[in-house]
């Protein structure tokens, strides 16, 4: 087609666009550090919405990334504004059962929970895991992520009943399904839930296990290890069966100074322990 100079007029084919949008990912995933990609990330949003407007799936795509990046160097509060626009435009668009507009939901309340703000993080993570369930089925691993993630607002917002329940749905899936890993982390939560309200014995029992499989799997110096160990032995102390924490106490202890040697924080900590359930032990 001639333009007005009798010059024929060029036409990028549709694929260009895709090669340029390949190509800034490629360099935002290439930055050197945080804050290089931060940059790199907001110049793309300010193109794409000057371009294409605040409705294009780039434009939703490139306020979602430039509200990672914030939070990536703890700029929770401004990334706080992109992740409720990014909600708004997936409602108005998709509906608010699609499942793209229930992970903007999710990454909104995590933000929210960043800024201590559990009261406005519930009503989400609770649609979220609403609309998964009727889609995704009880054992589905998002679902299941949400509802921790849902379980860990009540606990801020002073709900522990409600997270309890949240967490022991989540530890039965775990269990039945053999995910011995996941099902630690989420035993580990339950039993500070229970300590809170004082029943040590019963988060006695579910730290035991922990330590025999983080020890199992993960090796008996990985921290997680330890701080299985450094929960046991607490939840032993407070629930009187002292001479069981001092056995755990001194595990504790010798692999703490193993890995980290004797003056490391961590391992005065231990010792500080050791002293402590040895005075008791002393007491009768």
């Amino acid at each position: 087609m001639a333009g007005p100079t009798g010059k024929r007029r060029l036409h990028l084919p549709g694929w260009s666009g895709e090669i340029g949008y390949w190509w800034e990912r490629r360099a935002e995933r290439r930055a050197s550090g945080p804050e290089e990609r931060l940059a790199l990330t907001e110049k793309r949003l300010a193109r794409n919405l000057d371009r294409l407007g605040p409705d294009s799936w780039r434009s939703i795509n490139a306020m979602e990334a430039v509200a990672k990046s914030r939070e990536a160097v703890g700029r929770y509060a401004d990334a706080l504004p992109l992740r409720q626009q990014v909600v708004d435009r997936r409602r108005h668009l998709l509906g608010t059962e699609d499942r793209l507009t229930l992970a903007a939901e999710a990454r909104l309340a995590v933000t929210l929970i960043e800024l201590q703000q559990p009261d406005r993080a519930r009503p989400l993570l609770a649609h979220v895991h609403r609309g998964l369930g009727t889609t995704n089925g009880s054992d589905d691993a998002t679902r299941l992520a949400v509802t921790e993630r849902l379980a860990d607002a009540e606990v801020a917002a002073g709900n522990p009943d409600r997270a309890r329940h949240l967490l022991e749905q989540v530890l039965d899936v775990y269990r039945r399904s053999g995910q011995e890993l996941p099902a630690a982390a989420t035993a580990t939560k339950l039993a500070k839930i229970l300590i809170r309200d004082g029943r040590y014995e019963e988060a006695s029992e579910l730290l035991r296990p922990v330590v025999e499989v983080r020890s199992r799997i993960l090796g008996p110096t990985d921290p997680d290890t330890l701080a299985s160990l450094r929960n046991l032995a607490s939840s032993l102390v407070w629930s009187k069966e002292f001479a069981e924490a001092s056995i755990v106490a001194r595990n504790l202890l010798a692999t703490t100074v193993q890995t980290q040697g004797r003056g490391h924080p961590d391992a005065l900590d231990a010792e500080r322990l050791v002293d402590n359930i040895a005075r008791r032990l002393d007491a009768g």
